[in-house]
């Protein structure tokens, strides 16, 4: 299967460092002012039965299309159509999950599917912080058919002088459709997205990556119910701060992903 992906930097102004702890919001689940206690480690599929399947390795693609985010965009949603094809605005507001139900409003994971692709000031409240062993999220309803996926992050550390620089980072992500040769089972389709360039410890970007789906040869997360994304850093850049994506390792600073936002481009779902 044939997929092309682009990596698009998204360049936010902002009044004050998402890096920072929020102290204007009241704190709840995964809102707490200690880094290593904001972890997201809900794991939906821990009881699915499944068959891994490797999919072709992919390789960074150029960077086109979005080219940052104008002070005018309000509320941290993307403006336009982060693959160009079209120039509605508000396109991230009027195309996330949680505008396809409101089921996809519930939990604590839902602030991934309300189309906010920076924190624009809500800090943990739009974000989920991801270790390496990252997360594994079961969908309140089935997705039969999609072009595109996209996600948006930015890299987060515990150094009390931000990096403030670009980090390699390795993704892989999957996605879980029924296995139709052993009803009640599954199988989990892996993406790798390697030598991804992400922004971290900058307050003010975030990274938005999407590729699209080829369909020649049929969608294979067609019938799609739930989806993982995992990560390593391996940047030489750790060991010259002594910073560590490993976050059981107590000797170090701790590395994280701060996950936004994941977008189904143009997709259908069912209950």
């Amino acid at each position: 299967m044939k997929i092309k992906y682009i990596l698009l930097p998204l360049v936010a102004i902002t009044l004050c460092g998402c890096s920072k702890t929020n102290k204007m919001y009241k704190l709840g689940v995964y809102e707490s002012p200690y880094f290593n206690s904001n972890y997201y480690l809900k794991d939906d599929t821990k009881d699915y039965v499944f068959t891994e399947v490797e999919e072709t390795p992919l390789n960074v693609s150029s960077c086109n299309g979005l080219q940052g985010i104008k002070p005018e965009h309000r509320g941290g949603y993307v403006w336009e159509d982060p693959l160009g094809n079209n120039k509605e605005k508000l396109w991230g507001y009027h195309n996330n999950l949680g505008r396809i139900d409101e089921s996809f409003k519930l939990g604590a994971i839902s602030k991934l599917y309300d189309g906010r692709v920076r924190c624009d000031g809500l800090y943990q409240k739009s974000r989920a912080q991801l270790d390496k062993v990252g997360y594994n999220a079961k969908f309140p309803m089935t997705m039969s058919d999609c072009d595109f996926f996209a996600f948006s992050c930015r890299g987060g550390s515990t150094l009390e002088t931000p990096l403030e620089t670009q980090l390699e980072y390795n993704f892989a992500l999957g996605f879980f459709t029924p296995d139709k040769d052993h009803p009640g089972q599954y199988i989990k389709h892996v993406y790798h997205l390697n030598g991804l360039k992400i922004d971290t410890d900058n307050s003010a970007k975030t990274d938005l990556v999407s590729f699209y789906f080829d369909k020649t040869n049929g969608l294979s997360i067609k019938d799609m119910v739930a989806m993982s994304i995992s990560w390593e850093c391996n940047d030489p850049q750790l060991a010259l701060y002594n910073v560590t994506d490993d976050r059981t390792v107590k000797e170090k600073d701790h590395l994280a992903i701060m996950l936004y936002e994941v977008f189904f481009g143009n997709s259908t779902w069912y209950k």
